[in-house]
């Protein structure tokens, strides 16, 4: 049998915690370790979590963002908030749908975010190929949009 690591939002409480063990070893696993989301993206980033001074990992998720302050392999402080990179799909199909009169999906709002999307102004303006149904016409129509227009929205 397996060990799994599973990876759990540091706010989670101790019902979800043993709701997702019971699942994972449901599913066949013989030991399952549970990871808090902000260590798991400083050891991905590569943070060197194990110092004394502190460093800090924003992680955007899909529904929730955390961000922790983590030294000595804990976590210092940490802080939930229900927002998340679904809400900045959205914002995106909305501002698509505002400015250019064409409704796109969220597979491609969620495209745009990744590929043009930056929370900061910068130097390098990038642009990005859209294709979606024009709402006066109905018909496929592709746009050119740019990253300045991404973090307006």
């Amino acid at each position: 049998s397996p060990r799994v690591v599973v990876c759990v939002p540091y706010g989670s409480n101790p019902v979800e915690r043993r709701a997702i063990m019971d699942s994972a070893h449901g599913a066949g696993a013989r030991q399952v370790y549970l990871l808090e989301e902000p260590i798991a993206a400083a050891l991905g980033a590569g943070l060197a979590i194990h110092e004394a001074k502190g460093a800090m990992v924003l992680d955007i998720g899909g529904g929730t963002s955390e961000v922790a302050v983590i030294s000595l392999n804990g976590i210092v402080f940490a802080q939930s908030a229900r927002i998340g990179g679904d809400r900045f799909d959205e914002a995106i199909q909305q501002y698509i749908r505002r400015n250019y009169n064409i409704l796109i999906g969220e597979a491609t709002s969620e495209r745009i975010k990744i590929e043009v999307g930056s929370a900061f102004p910068s130097q390098e303006v990038r642009e990005f190929e859209v294709r979606g149904r024009s709402l006066s016409e109905g018909i496929p129509r592709s746009f050119v949009v740019n990253s300045n227009e991404i973090l307006e929205a």
